[in-house]
């Protein structure tokens, strides 16, 4: 891992010169695997956790980390399906983040119209419509059995021009039983709310097309939702102990994994335009610190190091693009690490 790190960091013009000096005895080299697509990456990533807690590893000792809190989703999901308890560090989990459940309950609302938590969540979405005006709204539709028009007209000014939008929203959804089109549909209006609501609102849009990837998948909105209801029923019980608060394996940015160590760490997503980020290809002192990031995140482990990417990827814009390893991996010598392709073992 140490002659890996130096080599990544010798590529920093900006730095104080440093080599680090391994106190334990060397062990494995880092390796470099390249898998077929995200749902490969997240299945090798998956059982290599299990592997490795099998010959002794706690999970509590283990990591993954990613450039992008979009990159963990596929991750997330086989994590559920196993079973594999883990802890998201410095957030929450991918189905449990605002922006995703708000997107979610305009699709609850479509399959179901009487679900009430969701009607409210989605309506609430719109200018002028807060909590309080969600819930007047709902008991006039659903106990009062009032019509969207006879509703609309009993609101005052500021709020019909937000209901009357949130009624186009679903009449659109209404036309495709796609999962994926109707998270486009929804994104056509959401995205100007999460540049009014949130913060980093760039990421947030990210996880989103990342939903709509993964609801490609689905032939249905119906079955889409059940799936993740699947997902959202999870607990947390395992092969671990259900008693041992502590056997969890972390997730995380590698922002947030700064001074931390474990004794296996995964790097996923490490594939060109994801590492280094491509808003910092145009700026060296960018790239530099992408670099640094690449050099925090090999050395957080203190024995096992596994990089992964994807050769294949379904981006929101442009489809199936075939991807390569960052373009940092092609600045080391060979000898700091080994290669692995999932493709040629199977």
């Amino acid at each position: 891992m140490l002659c890996l790190a130096n080599e990544i960091i010798t590529h920093n013009i900006n730095q104080f010169p440093k080599k680090l000096q391994a106190i334990k005895e060397p062990q494995e080299l880092p390796m470099v695997v390249k898998a077929k697509d995200v749902y490969q990456q997240a299945k090798f990533v998956a059982q290599r956790v299990i592997e490795l807690h099998n010959e002794g590893v706690p999970l509590k000792e283990m990591a993954v980390l990613f450039r992008s809190r979009f990159q963990s989703l596929e991750l997330e999901v086989e994590l559920l399906k196993r079973n594999i308890p883990y802890v998201v560090r410095g957030g929450v989990r991918f189905f449990e983040q605002a922006h995703i459940k708000d997107v979610l309950s305009y699709l609850k609302v479509l399959i179901n119209p009487k679900d009430e938590l969701a009607f409210k969540r989605a309506l609430s979405l719109h200018k002028g419509i807060g909590r309080g005006f969600a819930h007047k709204i709902w008991e006039k539709m659903v106990k009062e059995k009032k019509s969207f028009t006879e509703t609309e007209k009993l609101l005052p000014k500021r709020t019909q021009q937000g209901f009357k939008r949130f009624g186009e929203v679903v009449e659109s959804l209404k036309k495709t039983s796609n999962p994926q089109q109707a998270i486009k549909e929804i994104l056509k209006f959401y995205k100007d709310h999460c540049y009014l609501s949130f913060e980093r609102p760039e990421e947030r849009i990210l996880d989103l097309e990342e939903l709509a990837k993964m609801a490609a998948n689905q032939p249905s909105v119906r079955s889409f939702l059940a799936d993740l209801d699947s997902f959202e029923s999870f607990k947390g019980q395992s092969f671990a102990s259900a008693y041992d608060k502590e056997e969890i394996l972390v997730l995380s940015t590698i922002h947030q994994a700064k001074g931390l160590e474990w004794e296996a760490v995964f790097i996923i997503g490490f594939g060109d335009y994801d590492f280094p980020h491509p808003k910092a290809l145009n700026s060296k002192d960018a790239m530099e610190e992408e670099r640094r990031l690449f050099y925090v995140a090999s050395t957080r482990a203190k024995s096992l190091l596994h990089i992964t990417y994807p050769e294949q990827k379904y981006t929101f814009k442009n489809g199936l693009i075939i991807s390569r390893a960052s373009m940092f991996l092609y600045e080391l010598p060979k000898d700091v690490y080994e290669e692995y392709d999932l493709l040629e073992s199977y």
